[in-house]
């Protein structure tokens, strides 16, 4: 993207559920960035490394720093939560469904998988 009109295009196909460009998608994958929590985590940590370097020179860059942290906590925290499973951070309704989602899979039934819901 080079312009602000390419932005411009960006934000309202994300509006009306579509790719920029017009293709029509859907709701799941139109200009949405989906980022599970270990890559979220991995890219926070790095993130923090290369903010670090300059707080030297840019003290402003401490604020940055202190955001992708926290970030990086909270997806570690997430991590952990999730568990081997995958679901130990979801709400037990949802958590229940993605269990019952595994069993049918493993008994050859093809289904789509359930929402995710993250407990609060």
């Amino acid at each position: 993207m080079n312009n602000e009109t390419d932005w411009k295009e960006v934000l309202a196909a994300m509006e009306h559920n579509e790719e920029p460009g017009g293709s029509v998608g859907s709701r799941e994958n139109a200009g949405w960035l989906r980022v599970d929590e270990r890559e979220d985590l991995i890219n926070s940590l790095e993130h923090a490394v290369e903010v670090a370097r300059t707080v030297r020179t840019e003290p402003r860059n401490w604020k940055w720093l202190l955001i992708v942290v926290h970030n990086a906590l909270q997806g570690a925290l997430v991590s952990v939560l999730t568990g081997t499973d995958g679901v130990g951070a979801l709400e037990k309704k949802c958590m229940t469904k993605w269990l019952e989602w595994h069993e049918k899979g493993r008994a050859g039934k093809k289904e789509p998988p359930p929402k995710e819901f993250l407990a609060s």
